[in-house]
């Protein structure tokens, strides 16, 4: 069991580190908004989220944010799977870019206990924009009778003392938010998929609401296909 949740907190926090890194256009760092964990549970859970489209079974709503230039943005789909066939395809590093999103590296920095860690990521950015990263810390819980598994992730506090941010890479300074699984049935799972983030840099409005469409669309589609093996 350790081993799965070693696994599962890489995983996941890829995908939430590459839903804040996606289309963004700046190429320098645009003044800091300061979200905090608390606000981002707020934020997630109230207010009103706009449905945006639905492809390939994958639902996308987003929520726009006062001050931050990348909405905040909600997936959720069905695989006709348990939590822990998803689980061993998710436990697959070597295969991690076939199904996450422009995923360039992903790595456990302190592993504080068994549903507790800090993780870096960073996500390749098509040129000239910088890449983007984050150091996160995550907390994980399943329910009584494990059949619903919640992780929530926010920004770690004093990050560079985990890791400095490399050369022509801008740190996301502010990310929150949620990843769930539930078991609906003997082989099938519904995976919601949210969060809302300070990316770092100013991004125009077209490609931020591009972005907040197709990043769980594109995700959520590609780990179904590869649970059933399609990729």
């Amino acid at each position: 069991m350790r081993l799965v949740m070693t696994y599962l907190k890489r995983s996941l926090l890829v995908l939430v580190a590459v839903a804040a890194c996606l289309g963004v256009s700046g190429i320098l760092p645009a003044p800091l908004q300061f979200l905090s964990a608390a606000s981002a549970d707020d934020i997630l859970k109230g207010g009103k989220w706009e449905f945006l489209t639905e492809s390939k079974g994958v639902k996308v709503w987003k929520k726009d944010v006062p001050g931050l230039e990348f909405p905040g943005f909600r997936g959720r789909t069905t695989i006709n799977a348990s939590i822990e066939r998803i689980l061993e395809v998710m436990m697959d590093s070597s295969k991690h870019a076939d199904w996450m999103y422009r995923c360039k590296e992903s790595r456990i920095l302190k592993e504080i206990s068994d549903t507790e860690a800090v993780i870096y990521t960073r996500v390749d950015a098509p040129w000239p924009v910088w890449d983007r990263d984050a150091v996160m810390r995550t907390t994980m819980r399943y329910n009584a009778d494990r059949t619903s598994l919640v992780m929530k992730f926010r920004h770690a506090k004093n990050p560079e003392k985990y890791k400095k941010t490399p050369e022509g890479v801008i740190r996301m300074p502010r990310l929150a938010g949620r990843y769930q699984l539930d078991q609906v049935g003997p082989n099938k799972t519904t995976i919601l998929y949210e969060a809302v983030s300070d990316i770092g840099g100013s991004i125009p409005t077209w490609i931020a609401n591009l972005g907040s469409r197709d990043l769980p669309a594109i995700t959520l589609s590609r780990l179904r296909d590869r649970v059933y093996g399609k990729i």
